[in-house]
């Protein structure tokens, strides 16, 4: 230290002072939100967290800029409540990472802490430096969402007043507002600072009862304080002051707490043990920050450290080294916030390297695009591979798959195997030309992913990547892929079900029939140990096929409801079509014929406006069957005269195919409908499309046994029904002649028992007994009528408490005992119950 500067005052360090007044204002409100606001350096970080310490079950943040990406909010609240609630952590980690972009799902990210908050016995959420995030909308979208709940009650220290944090609030009692004048120090509260000095009462009126200039002052000899009308001058004045008086060492230290944030220690540890402790000490003593817990700089002091190095020489090298530890300590968030603070462009590409996994994983993916979009501000041509890769993530996530494509393919060609995003710029080829339908080129980049994976999830990832982009493109090695997540199944729960997921394809596809009982039950203990809602969607939505494809259609509706409830809990878009479709054939099994036709408008509906032809054309297969069903075999036809030639799942192509080879056999257009059902063949080797193309061909021509007798063999051996369904119900011929023959009599009516096909069954003389209530069977009036049969009343009866012909009466007994599959009153009143037999509202017969 040189001579001529002079010291700060010795031992006379900003102290910690409390102030009642305040914190009895903010015991005695029932407000749901406090706001402190105020300018810089008014003590709200202290009073805040001051008070904070007096409240149960809290959680206090320190807002930065990176907090303007929404997901580092939700990450750190996740991290607090992990030794609270697992559940409610897990609660919003499964909704950042199913979201495709969270940043567009702010006021659904908020409700989903509202939530996990309130399950976690969080009872306050104090938020600091408020003005810093809310620059972006949706930060302040996310905590409107938290505020405006019913939960915990909110706690904001801010510059700024919020956007949402309108006059009716304060009007009603929702919102206490403490202002500047509130805050600002009294002359008693600047005299308890700096003691008995002279001096107190000028920097009482010169600091206009800012704490931040106070605190200064009471470190400095009274001679040394101007008189400067203005505080924030004055502050400045006294930093440099303060600064000016402290040795070299400690000056270097200050410049490192500044550069360094919460990494601070542990630098400064390494560059000699005990090193922090001192620096934090006697930083605290100079009124740069407080030593109330962990020291942390003032923001003011910070600002103003950061400032005054740029005056170095040495600034860059020392930025840039910081950048670097930062980095090297997994201290992402602070890396950002020196890159962009000083514009130092070079690091942007180390940067994003090393931070995108952990913050695309994580749900933290504005900063991100962020970089990247300042990065390739500066690039002349293209942007580096390492930008594209960021660049082609945003665009998957929106939505533009062809542009994502094509910067994931760039990148692609020029990262090397060995580097970090390498995979990833592979897998989004992969997951973009899957979602095109372009299954060869899909194959091609998660082989790419593969081959160049880093850790667990890049394998797995890949594997599973590769997995559908095989099975649903009927690519040749489908099977080795398929072996290779079997081997990874016991890893996790996620692993398990995304093994499943590819074997139930795998069996579908490759005419091995479904899951056994078993795997299912195996499967459903797993779903809710899943942390991935995509993984879950995708194992309880194929299950769902599965066993609709079986004519199991009550399972499959159990498996839909969860796959439907992970895609509304996390709006999971991508998946609703798919959802829909089967939901539209589970009801079309279940001849619930008016909820088929809804859930095919939903799936047409989405399509149309998603501009999305292969989801449409698929609704349009199953809607020909659907009328074909109904009778309306030249309406079927209509549906699926249209084209298929572009690029398409050739399993879709097949059924759409197939189903129009059935239309054209009910309309006796044999010859065209062997066309048709030939090219289904030839299309691909899913066993439901062949089965359906031989069921044309055993409708087209009826005197050929074997045709029938070979649908009926291969539905057994490969417990697939469903197409079956469709054909019997389509062709009354058809029903018949499997009635009449003794090689397929046993097994249609077993199916006509299955599917409560109760007039095909009565018709071919079969005895069944439907397997559903009577309340889910009978119309209103059927209902009545049973109600008093159960009473002991005679047809005659019924017709004079009911007020209805005797006719009339015999046709709904006769129904009754139809629809239910029994012969007899007694059996029938066997299949209801009733809330009160005594029930005084049912009539009573009449006498004559």
């Amino acid at each position: 230290m040189t001579a001529s500067r002079s010291q700060p005052r010795a031992g006379r360090g900003r102290r910690i002072i409390e102030r009642p007044r305040l914190i009895k204002l903010l015991d005695e409100s029932d407000a749901r939100t406090i706001l402190l606001l105020a300018p810089a350096g008014y003590g709200k970080t202290t009073l805040a967290r001051q008070w904070a310490k007096t409240l149960l079950h809290s959680l206090t943040f320190t807002l930065r800029a990176s907090h303007r990406d929404i997901g580092w909010l939700a990450d750190e609240i996740a991290t607090e409540l992990d030794n609270r609630n697992e559940e409610a952590a897990r609660l919003i980690r499964e909704h950042v990472r199913a979201r495709e972009n969270p940043q567009r799902a702010a006021t659904e990210l908020g409700a989903v802490v509202l939530r996990a908050l309130t399950l976690a016995g969080v009872q306050w959420l104090v938020l600091d430096n408020y003005e810093i995030a809310a620059a972006s909308p949706e930060f302040e979208d996310m905590v409107a969402s938290i505020e405006g709940g019913e939960g915990p009650r909110v706690l904001l220290a801010s510059r700024i007043r919020p956007r949402w944090a309108s006059g009716r609030h304060t009007i009603y009692g929702e919102l206490l507002e403490l202002s500047r004048d509130d805050l600002a120090m009294t002359e008693a509260e600047v005299s308890e600072v700096m003691g008995k000095r002279k001096a107190a009462t000028r920097i009482a009126r010169n600091a206009q009862g800012w704490p931040a200039v106070v605190g200064l002052a009471a470190t400095l000899e009274s001679s040394r304080i101007p008189e400067t009308p203005l505080p924030y001058s004055l502050h400045r004045y006294l930093a440099e002051e303060l600064l000016e008086g402290v040795p070299d060492d400690l000056q270097t230290a200050l410049y490192d707490l500044a550069l360094y944030g919460r990494v601070s220690r542990q630098v400064l540890d390494a560059q000699a043990p005990g090193r922090a402790d001192y620096v934090f000490e006697r930083a605290a003593e100079l009124g740069f920050g407080t030593a109330e817990g962990e020291f942390e700089l003032h923001p003011l002091i910070r600002e103003f450290l950061l400032d005054k190095l740029l005056e170095h020489g040495d600034a860059p090298e020392r930025i840039r080294a910081a950048i670097a530890t930062c980095l090297h300590a997994e201290a992402w968030e602070q890396s950002v916030e020196l890159v962009k603070r000083f514009a130092v462009a070079d690091q942007i590409e180390p940067i994003v390297s090393q931070t995108f996994k952990p913050l695309v994983r994580t749900g933290r993916t504005r900063t991100l695009v962020e970089l990247a979009n300042e990065a390739a501000k500066d690039s002349h041509g293209f942007p580096s591979p390492v930008i594209d890769v960021v660049l082609a993530d945003s665009a998957l996530r929106e939505g533009h798959l062809e542009l994502a494509r094509e910067h994931a393919r760039r990148a692609a060609a020029k990262l090397p195997d060995s580097h970090p995003l390498a995979s990833r710029a592979g897998a989004i080829v992969g997951q973009t030309s899957l979602f095109l339908w372009d299954f060869e080129s899909s194959e091609i980049g998660f082989a790419l992913a593969l081959k160049a994976a880093h850790d667990d999830r890049d394998e797995a990832e890949a594997l599973y990547g590769l997995s559908q982009a095989a099975i649903y493109g009927e690519r040749s090695n489908t099977w080795d892929v398929v072996a290779d997540l079997q081997d990874r199944r016991h890893r996790s729960p996620t692993d398990f079900l995304r093994a499943i997921s590819a074997e139930v394809g795998y069996r579908l596809i490759g005419g091995l029939g479904g899951l056994s009982d078993i795997q299912l039950e195996t499967a459903r203990d797993v779903l809710p140990r899943a942390e991935d809602p995509r993984a879950r969607s995708a194992a309880t939505y194929i299950c769902s096929y599965a066993l609709s494809s079986e004519a199991k259609y009550a399972q499959a509706a159990e498996w839909l409801d969860n796959c439907a409830a992970d895609i509304r809990e996390f709006d999971l878009q991508f998946a609703h079509p798919f959802a829909e479709w089967v939901r539209a054939r589970i009801a079309l099994g279940q001849r619930r014929f008016a909820d088929a036709e809804r859930a095919l408008a939903e799936v047409e509906d989405w399509s149309i406006g998603m501009n999305d032809r292969h989801h449409l054309l698929n609704a349009r297969a199953l809607r020909a069957r659907l009328l074909l069903q109904t009778g309306d075999p030249e309406g079927a036809l209509r549906n699926v005269s249209g084209t298929t030639d572009f690029q398409l799942s050739p399993s879709w192509r097949a059924e759409y195919l197939a189903t129009r080879a059935i239309a054209l056999a009910v309309l006796g257009r044999a010859p065209e409908a062997t066309h048709a059902a030939s090219k289904a063949c030839e299309a691909t080797t899913c066993s439901e499309a062949h089965l359906l193309a031989k069921i044309a061909l055993a409708i087209a021509f009826p005197s050929r046994a074997e045709h029938r007798q070979k649908v009926v063999e291969q539905s057994e051996a490969l417990s697939v029904w469903d197409p079956l369904v469709c054909g019997v119900r389509s062709s009354p011929l058809l029903a018949d002649l499997l009635a009449d023959d003794d090689e397929t009599r046993a097994s249609v009516e077993a199916l006509y028992a299955r599917t409560n096909d109760l007039a095909l069954a009565r018709r071919a003389g079969f005895r069944t007994r439907t397997h559903r209530g009577a309340h889910e069977v009978l119309t209103p009036r059927e209902l009545e009528v049973l109600s008093l049969i159960a009473r002991g009343y005679t047809n005659r009866d019924i017709s004079r408490a009911l007020y209805i012909a005797d006719s009339t009466t015999k046709v709904h007994v006769r129904h009754i005992l139809e629809k239910l599959g029994v012969r007899t009153r007694a059996e029938a009143v066997g299949r209801i119950r009733f809330v009160d037999p005594r029930d005084d509202a049912t009539p009573r017969p009449r006498s004559d």
